[in-house]
């Protein structure tokens, strides 16, 4: 039993808000944990660094958005991101009694990571995390909704990402299958689900809860994730639909492997930045 009162790591990781329901007590949901096992392995790589572009969006200061926000040299062409799991717990609970929110079903997978790099992968570059998947999606939704009223003032119901991929987060690796999980979480005006992707339409002017920086002009971000729930790419298009970011899964022979996708450590979303749960309008139900 995990009990902790989560800590919105620096990224806005916790999103929206809005005035709090009763308390929520732990209750059945029908997704589950991803299929991984101990040696799992996922790499990521910067594919596209557009230096004018990305300046046209964050400004002189662009290269530290990247790095703070999706970890080590994370504004880096070539750069390269790793997570190998060491063991999963399908059957834990996070303890948000504390929120007045009961206890969440989660898997607890314990993950070996390192962040956005060049050259090898030093055992000294290491970091070993937890990574929770709130298995019930209305739960993680009262979670942001909670912390977001703590924290800010009340506004849209969104979710929580981390965004430095050094550190856990509830959107890095979904329950599966991931369509319906992202179905089942309430977003802000701007963001759809559509298959197994996030979409962030972002206006000029936006400036992620729990960061300092704001987007200049009107880009489109996206996540895209594999069947299994595995985050495995990220894009960043500015106002003319040009890609000047984007991090891709590297796989032996192009190929999705038995490995399972599985490792989903967390990636951040840029938008979030910080760690921002972005939610649409849409209904939730459970």
């Amino acid at each position: 039993m995990i009990n902790r009162k989560n800590k919105i790591i620096f990224f806005i990781t916790l999103s929206s808000l809005l005035f709090l329901a009763a308390t929520v007590n732990a209750q059945a949901t029908q997704f589950s944990c991803p299929s991984t096992q101990a040696g799992d392995t996922k790499i990521l790589e910067v594919k596209v660094v557009n230096e004018a572009g990305l300046e046209g969006i964050f400004g002189s200061n662009w290269k530290t958005v990247l790095n703070t926000s999706f970890g080590g040299s994370a504004a880096t062409l070539g750069a390269q991101f790793k997570s190998v799991i060491v063991e999963q717990d399908t059957n834990d609970y996070l303890n948000y009694t504390n929120y007045g929110l009961g206890l969440f079903p989660v898997c607890n997978i314990t993950v070996d990571v390192w962040a956005f790099q060049t050259g090898p992968f030093l055992e000294a570059n290491k970091s070993t995390l937890q990574v929770y998947i709130i298995k019930d999606p209305a739960n993680l939704t009262a979670y942001v909704q909670t912390i977001r009223a703590i924290f800010m003032s009340p506004g849209n119901v969104t979710v929580p990402w981390a965004a430095d991929v050094s550190y856990s987060a509830y959107l890095g690796q979904l329950a599966v299958p991931p369509i319906g999980y992202l179905d089942g979480l309430v977003f802000e005006d701007g963001w759809t689900t559509p298959g197994s992707s996030i979409v962030h339409e972002v206006t000029a002017g936006y400036t992620p809860p729990f960061t300092t920086f704001t987007y200049l002009q009107n880009c489109t971000e996206t996540w895209t994730y594999f069947s299994n729930g595995a985050l495995i790419g990220y894009t960043l298009q500015n106002n003319e639909s040009q890609t000047v970011y984007s991090y891709n899964i590297v796989l032996p022979g192009g190929e999705i492997p038995g490995y399972e996708l599985s490792i989903f450590i967390g990636i951040s979303a840029i938008s979030m930045l910080g760690i921002v749960y972005y939610m649409k309008k849409k209904k939730f139900s459970v």
